[in-house]
């Protein structure tokens, strides 16, 4: 599949239809857009062996290396940020090989970030296009859902592996974007059709039990209205009102979805005993003993343990963990579970501070950009939110590709203006 995606995206290079390009990268490079469709299919064994992130990467690297060819390294607003974590990555990098790190392990981890330097590919490329490229993914998105929808109220898995046999299969992580994307009308469709694509993701949501994801839409439709409508007192009313009541609803109406909650609501008896009874619980855990570790020694409080891979690290030293499947044992470094763990354990304080850095400059430049521009106002509010909630619940801010089109978003602006 991978494959024929990228033949498809090359076809559509020769052609200028560079939109096509970003949004076959962003499904190859974001894990077929955080589907769980199983262990075995992120690897590919045609033509050769490989991963299907890496046919993203190659890809990134073609329109990167033409746009650099063609017009120069665009001079982005937010690029002094990136060049201080890139400045970062490559001292911590060189401080592995040092310690005997093997250079594949530390490539292998750092080729992960290489999604930043988006934003110095010029927006000559994409600035007419990426509303396009937002209403393709978006269409995507949709479908797989339905798909996912059915699948999870008939029980079929044929299309992708569920997350246990009561929850069924998790929807796309980009599901909780495109709701506020098309609540405010950032890509304008009929109202029929607006609260129809809304009313599929919810219900993907809801089925699935998926309470960071509800939660963190409901925040992001929050913080956007007292943001940027503040000042107009009865939509933000109405806006509040209809949120606050559709989430009051779903609660009292929905006994799984209530227990999750509540079950969440006991972590502070689950942090204070050590034990993991609930998500919420188990990935606090899992970031304090990371923590914990790091901070035992100067070094790893500063920079982390590094970018070693988790096959070379050879070490038990974690309890919590997520079972790795190919070793029978207990993933002891990255998480698709919280950010926190994988920023600390890699980064350290240091390292991680400078990321916070980054991140926040990115939403403060898209704050700056929300003048005229609905999509640089819901993109804002969803990281700003991600940052603060999501991210103890999903490792999708640990991951470069995140950043894509926030970025691209900055730099379309800016030349624009």
């Amino acid at each position: 599949m991978d494959i024929a995606i990228f033949i498809f995206a090359l076809v559509q290079f020769v052609r200028k239809k560079y939109h096509w390009v970003f949004v076959s990268i962003f499904i190859l490079v974001s894990n077929w857009l955080e589907i769980w469709f199983g262990i075995n299919a992120y690897d590919s064994s045609f033509p050769f062996s490989h991963k299907t992130t890496d046919t993203g990467l190659i890809l990134f690297l073609i329109i990167f290396g033409f746009s650099i060819i063609k017009f120069g390294f665009y001079k982005a607003s937010i690029q002094k940020v990136i060049i201080y974590f890139y400045i970062f990555l490559l001292l911590n990098g060189i401080i592995d090989i040092i310690d005997n790190v093997q250079v594949g392990d530390i490539i292998r981890y750092c080729r992960g970030w290489v999604y930043l330097s988006v934003i110095w590919i010029d927006p000559k490329i994409y600035v007419q296009s990426i509303d396009k490229m937002l209403r393709i993914l978006l269409f995507v998105i949709l479908g797989t859902t339905i798909i996912i929808i059915w699948q999870n109220l008939n029980g079929n898995y044929t299309f992708a592996q569920p997350i246990d046999t009561e929850r069924g299969i998790k929807p796309s992580f980009y599901v909780i974007l495109f709701i506020p994307i098309l609540f405010f009308d950032a890509i304008k469709y009929s109202k029929f059709s607006k609260w129809l694509m809304i009313s599929i993701f919810l219900i993907s949501i809801i089925i699935n039990l998926k309470q960071t994801y509800l939660i963190t839409v409901v925040l992001t439709l929050l913080s956007y209205v007292f943001i940027y409508q503040r000042k107009q007192i009865s939509k933000l009313f109405g806006y509040s009102l209809l949120i606050i009541v559709g989430s009051l609803a779903l609660l009292f109406t929905n006994d799984k979805f209530r227990d999750r909650i509540e079950e969440s609501l006991t972590i502070s008896n689950s942090i204070k005993y050590e034990t993991r009874d609930s998500n919420a619980s188990y990935r606090l855990l899992h970031t304090i003993e990371r923590f914990n570790y790091i901070m035992e020694n100067p070094e790893t409080m500063i920079r982390g343990i590094g970018f070693i891979h988790e096959e070379s690290f050879n070490k038990q030293v974690f309890t919590v963990g997520n079972m790795n499947l190919n070793t029978g044992e207990r993933s002891q470094l990255d998480t698709p579970d919280i950010a926190w763990s994988n920023f600390f354990i890699r980064f350290g304080l240091l390292g991680t501070a400078v990321f916070i850095i980054m991140y926040i400059s990115i939403v403060i430049q898209l704050y700056k950009n929300s003048k005229g521009s609905e999509l640089s106002k819901v993109f804002g509010s969803f990281l700003f939110i991600c940052l603060i909630f999501t991210s103890f619940g999903n490792a999708v801010i640990s991951y470069s590709y995140f950043y894509i089109f926030p970025l691209m978003l900055i730099s379309s602006i800016k030349h624009n203006k």
